[in-house]
């Protein structure tokens, strides 16, 4: 209904424009306000923050996850295998854990070997059958690297695996001021790494009713974690 009354609220403009003789200048500053207005109801109703694509642009977004990563106490990671993402963050989540004491990171990456992974090198076209496993390995080492080096608050950093319940790339921070999370479709054969992404956040004036990404995204991990 709101993208009906939003379309309709544009037909109309247009029509003042034409039947009034209203400035086109006008008529444009209305569509942005109305613009505007969707963008913060969006934001403020739903926790959709921006929409963008990962491709060639990981060094930026990268940025951004590196400044709220080292500012969390709770971290939820729901990764295919992750391994761009910990080995580029790996010395983000290491301080978050020792400079900022995070209570905990929890993370979900898949089962080595698993009929889910095979899938995935399948419909991705990966040419090397062992690469998309060697991912996990290579992971399961960086996350054993930096609970090694975090000594006694390495138990804060737990791991585990999930089966087949994978649907999307999920990464859901919150610093105890602020839940912010990016989410990243999967529509192979194109890699999350070249998917379109979105940034979310969780409410801002809670109400039971409203629907938020940030939510539903934590709640979807919470169910697989409660599985393994």
């Amino acid at each position: 209904m709101e993208e009906i009354s939003f379309i309709a609220s544009i037909f109309s403009l247009l029509q003042l424009d034409l039947q009034k003789n209203i400035p086109i200048f006008t008529v444009l500053v209305f569509i942005i306000l109305i613009l505007t207005y969707k963008l913060i109801i969006n934001s403020i109703k739903y926790g959709l923050l921006d929409i963008f694509s990962q491709k060639g642009n990981f060094h930026k977004f990268d940025v951004i996850l590196s400044k709220k990563i080292r500012k969390a106490n709770e971290i939820k990671i729901l990764l295919t295998t992750g391994a761009r993402f910990f080995n580029n963050l790996r010395a983000d989540l290491l301080s978050a854990i020792k400079d900022n004491n995070a209570e905990s990171i929890k993370i979900l990456i898949g089962t080595k070997d698993h009929v889910f992974l095979n899938d995935v090198k399948k419909i991705e076209d990966r040419a090397d059958k062992n690469d998309i496993n060697s991912e996990i390995d290579t992971v399961i080492g960086i996350i054993e690297g930096i609970r090694k080096e975090a000594g006694d608050l390495g138990n804060r950093i737990e791991l585990k695996h999930f089966s087949t319940e994978f649907r999307a790339s999920i990464i859901l921070i919150d610093s105890g001021k602020e839940k912010w999370g990016k989410i990243t479709l999967t529509l192979p054969p194109a890699k999350a790494s070249d998917s379109m992404s979105f940034f979310i956040r969780g409410k801002i004036f809670y109400n039971k009713k409203a629907d938020n990404i940030f939510e539903q995204c934590e709640n979807h991990f919470n169910k697989i974690w409660s599985l393994y």
